[in-house]
């Protein structure tokens, strides 16, 4: 009964757009690969001096590509760490690096090069004191972990941080919206039955004063929207959301099938786009 629940939930509830941030390896500019914002000043903008970036063309041979940056006044100058095959240059007799892009640009064997542009750190991060420990949203190693190991969430915030629009339903343990992280993020329904449900309902002891008990629910929207850049405790991957509490846990985190299934129909006819399970 529960997976033909799911199936019929996802087939006829479309996931929201504005949710699901898709980073994707870009084919041209790395501005565009880091969501850097469109700046039609960019000769004006900060970079290191005498520096390119530039990535070939699969199939290039080492020679070729000495050949290509000789032959326009730059050497390579490191291999960056990572997938992106990116190499840093140095660009050489005080030429200008804006014409020696553009002219490399041009060669054949180049799929993309550009100015070594700077950014600030306040263009990246919250204010979130512990922000720092949740590695899995941005791993610099600090847990003994491997630098870059994340859903890199951090470019996705630079797209959204998220909606109180997009309506979250925790099928869980229930939520505690005391806590400040997520007393901003609860869901309101703006079409509420007779029995009073506000904001979602406990189908442990069938009330509309839903608790929890166990913490896992409380933990689970944490993760999903706490609010974020607020100088107080964690960061959501959705800083700002409606998250749906439908508690089918007790406190021993123990619940039923039917609790389940009548939470996912629930959410899918109150509006929940997304359901976290």
């Amino acid at each position: 009964m529960l997976c033909y629940s799911l199936i019929v939930t996802t087939a006829f509830l479309p996931l929201s757009p504005s949710v699901i941030a898709r980073v994707k390896k870009s084919n041209g500019s790395l501005s565009k690969k880091l969501n850097l914002p469109a700046n039609p000043n960019l000769q004006t903008a900060a970079r290191r001096e005498g520096e390119l970036l530039i990535r070939f063309r699969p199939g290039v041979s080492e020679q070729n590509r000495d050949t290509v940056l000789t032959s326009h006044g730059a050497r390579r100058k490191k291999q960056l760490r990572g997938e992106s095959s990116v190499e840093k240059l140095e660009v050489l007799g005080g030429q200008n690096v804006e014409t020696v892009a553009l002219q490399l640009s041009l060669a054949p064997e180049v799929e993309f090069v550009e100015p070594n542009f700077l950014i600030s750190k306040d263009d990246l991060g919250t204010s979130d004191p512990r922000f720092d420990e949740q590695w899995a949203l941005r791993n610099t190693g600090q847990t003994g972990g491997q630098f870059g190991s994340d859903i890199n969430v951090m470019t996705a915030w630079q797209t959204t941080t998220g909606a109180q629009g997009t309506v979250i339903a925790v099928i869980d343990s229930g939520i505690d919206f005391t806590h400040p992280d997520l007393s901003n993020n609860e869901w309101t329904n703006a079409a509420p039955l007779a029995e009073g449900d506000l904001h979602g309902w406990d189908y442990v002891t069938d009330s509309n004063v839903i608790k929890d008990e166990q913490g896992h629910g409380t933990a689970i929207a944490g993760i999903i929207a706490a609010q974020g850049n607020n100088a107080i405790g964690i960061t959501g991957v959705m800083w700002q959301a409606s998250l749906m509490s439908l508690r089918v846990l007790d406190s021993t985190g123990s619940g039923d099938i039917g609790s389940a299934v009548e939470a996912i129909d629930y959410a899918a006819e109150d509006g929940a786009q997304v359901i976290n399970l």
